[in-house]
């Protein structure tokens, strides 16, 4: 009998959708705002980008959610895919049916980023 839970347990970690799966559903589906940035540990670009990512959550979280998600977890390459996305830092700012991703040469301007923020959030 604990040979069959520890073997049942064992299986349950190594098949348990990661924690953040469904929270973009769920943001989505709420109607409010939604910046989704995608990343990966090592990506240089995601590393620069953080601080901006976080400056945008600070200063606007009362306007939108921000969900930042490793793309490199199951759930992450799920929504990679989705977007057709064949690189990171991907960005998608979201609200109702708008999706707009933001690309690279304005991803490193926070002000260019938040524009895009601004413009998709207030309509």
């Amino acid at each position: 009998m604990v040979k069959k839970f520890l073997l049942l347990s064992i299986l349950l970690v190594f098949t348990v959708v990661p924690v953040l799966a469904g929270v973009y559903e769920d943001a989505i589906s709420s109607g409010r705002g939604t910046f989704l940035y995608l990343y990966t540990p090592e990506c240089g670009y995601c590393k620069k980008f953080n601080p901006i990512y976080q400056k945008l959550a600070n200063t606007h979280k009362n306007k939108c959610t921000f969900l930042k998600i490793d793309a490199s977890t199951p759930y992450g390459s799920s929504i990679i895919r989705r977007f057709r996305a064949y690189y990171v830092p991907y960005v998608v700012v979201s609200k109702k049916s708008t999706f707009v991703n933001i690309e690279a040469d304005c991803l490193m301007d926070y002000v260019c980023t938040e524009k895009v923020l601004n413009k998709v959030v207030n309509n």
